[in-house]
């Protein structure tokens, strides 16, 4: 493996072979951010041109970039595609990463043995470093592209829901089986899943009823769930939304307003909890001046795990962090700062499993409870001498 560098246009690269290309671009195929070698060209790839022009100069055959810039604009969040462009080969892959409005980051690289693919969540976790960072992770629920599934067992009834679908601005993604849809469900979180009546197999009922247990299980929510069917009823489940075959394309914008407006109370109900207190300054009423240490003690505290986190991607993948994270929690407990402790409550249970899903999601909460535990403190003199 060649050597590895950490030259980028971003931020902090990890350890990966100084022979890759990171690309990270927008939904409109123009580049973000890039991190590697330049290119075959020798010059430096600008920010915000076209993913398809740098290829080019890069002497990839018109045909086949065409093939990859088709099958980026398609590709879920949250899955991973792989090519082979040019001669000699060059392996792609690609990655969408969800809630960012359409980013995704392409790996160029000249082969794709085991020890490049140990490379790989590095890649990633620069990808997802560089979104935080230039602030395209969309913050507004309500503005996010709503995610569907179409599962039917005829492919001409998923391409046309599907093509209605990004006429409305959705994503979309396509399954033939109650099978292929579980699989997909494991790759990203849909906001609305739309089952044939006719599903052979389970049954839609029943798939639909998985679905949903498995994403509330592996997102932490489920999706709005919504059944085409020829009659006007579906009698099987009285608690499906029934969209009529052949699919209208206002039946189907109805549905996504639905969807929306269900994922957005699914994710408001996940934040505010039990609301919780950010402090319980009534047993400090008798002594201010420890309340005032423990306080500062905490923020010092945050705000150093949110700094080795800006400059460190694989930061969250280490001994390290779940050791400040616990050492974080533990302070939090001492202080009685409920919403900072339950945040990191909620990331120390994922954050076993470092390809977890929901990891992301739960990191990017934690800084927001940091930065609102220190306004907190600072607004009512907690952090004045």
């Amino acid at each position: 493996m060649s050597e590895p560098t950490r030259k980028d246009s971003a931020g902090p690269l990890p350890e990966l072979p100084a022979d890759w290309r990171l690309l990270l671009i927008d939904k409109g195929m123009k580049l973000l951010a890039f991190a590697g070698l330049p290119g075959l060209a020798g010059a430096k790839p600008a920010r915000g041109l076209d993913l398809a022009d740098y290829l080019a100069d890069e002497g990839l055959d018109l045909a086949e970039v065409g093939e990859l810039l088709v099958c980026l604009e398609d590709m879920p969040a949250d899955c991973e595609l792989r090519l082979r462009l040019g001669n000699p080969s060059l392996s792609v892959v690609a990655r969408g990463f969800a809630d960012s409005n359409g980013v995704s980051c392409v790996v160029l690289r000249p082969r794709a043995d085991e020890e490049a693919e140990r490379a790989l969540p590095a890649a990633w976790a620069w990808a997802s470093w560089t979104i935080r960072s230039l602030g395209l992770r969309v913050g507004n629920p309500a503005e996010a592209p709503v995610h569907i599934l179409v599962v039917d067992q005829n492919p001409e009834v998923v391409a046309y829901c599907r093509t209605l679908s990004r006429k409305l601005g959705c994503r979309s993604t396509g399954a033939g089986s109650g099978g292929e849809a579980l699989a997909r469900i494991k790759a990203r979180a849909y906001d609305l899943v739309i089952v044939d009546s006719m599903i052979p197999g389970m049954g839609a009922s029943a798939l639909a009823s998985i679905i949903s247990e498995r994403s509330k299980k592996d997102w932490g929510r489920s999706p709005l769930w919504a059944v085409m069917s020829p009659h006007e009823r579906f009698e099987s489940d009285a608690s499906a939304h029934v969209l009529e075959k052949p699919l209208a394309m206002s039946d189907l914008k109805g549905a996504v307003k639905l969807a929306r407006d269900f994922r957005i109370q699914a994710l408001a109900a996940t934040q505010e909890g039990e609301e919780l207190a950010v402090l319980n300054l009534d047993i400090w009423q008798e002594d201010q001046a420890l309340l005032k240490r423990l306080t500062k003690a905490l923020v010092a505290q945050g705000m150093e795990l949110r700094l080795r986190l800006s400059e460190n991607p694989s930061y969250p993948d280490s001994v390290d962090f779940m050791k400040d994270l616990t050492s974080l929690k533990n302070g939090c407990d001492i202080l009685h700062a409920y919403r900072l402790a339950e945040a990191c409550k909620d990331l120390l249970d994922v954050s076993q499993d470092a390809q977890s899903r929901r990891m992301l999601a739960r990191l990017d909460r934690l800084l927001v409870e940091i930065e609102g535990f220190r306004l907190y403190a600072a607004g009512r003199g907690l952090l004045r001498d």
